[in-house]
C-alpha cells in the first residue's frame, strides 16, 4: 500500500459546514468537485426538490450523473423517458442526456447525486 500525504480538508466533507445553493424549486449542498476538495475526480452532492416543484430541464455535457432517492418521490425525465422513484431507487443519467426531477409527493424530495466530472457543467435545456 501507498504512503498518502493529505490535508483534511481535501478528503473530508461536513455536510453541515457546506455552503448550500437555494432554487425556487429547491436546494443542493456539493460537499465533494474541485473547488470544494483539491484533486477531487468527481462531484457528490445533496439535493432537496420541494413539493410540486421540479429541478429545470436540463444537461450536464461533461458529466454522466448517478442519483439515489434517499427520502421523498418524484417523477424523473431521462431523455423522452419517464420513471417514478421512491426513497431507495437509483437513475443512471448518461452525459449529455436532458432530464429533470419533479417532487410528486407531501415531502422533498431528498437525492444523492455523484456525477463523473470534478467540475460539472450545467446547461439548461428548452423545449
Amino acid at each position: 500500500m501507498e504512503d498518502f500525504e493529505f490535508e483534511a480538508d481535501a478528503i473530508y466533507a461536513d455536510p453541515e459546514m457546506a455552503d448550500a445553493e437555494f432554487f425556487d424549486w429547491g436546494a443542493r449542498k456539493t460537499l465533494v468537485n474541485a473547488k470544494a476538495m483539491a484533486g477531487a475526480e468527481l462531484t457528490f452532492a445533496l439535493v432537496w426538490v420541494l413539493p410540486g416543484q421540479e429541478d429545470p430541464l436540463h444537461q450536464h455535457p461533461n458529466a454522466e450523473m448517478v442519483g439515489h432517492v434517499v427520502g421523498g418521490e418524484c417523477e424523473f425525465q431521462v431523455g423522452d423517458a419517464l420513471f417514478h422513484l421512491t426513497a431507495g431507487d437509483t437513475i443512471r443519467v448518461p452525459r449529455g442526456v436532458p432530464h429533470q426531477a419533479t417532487c410528486t409527493g407531501w415531502e422533498p424530495l431528498r437525492m444523492i447525486v455523484a456525477q463523473s466530472s470534478p467540475m460539472v457543467e450545467t446547461v439548461p435545456v428548452t423545449e
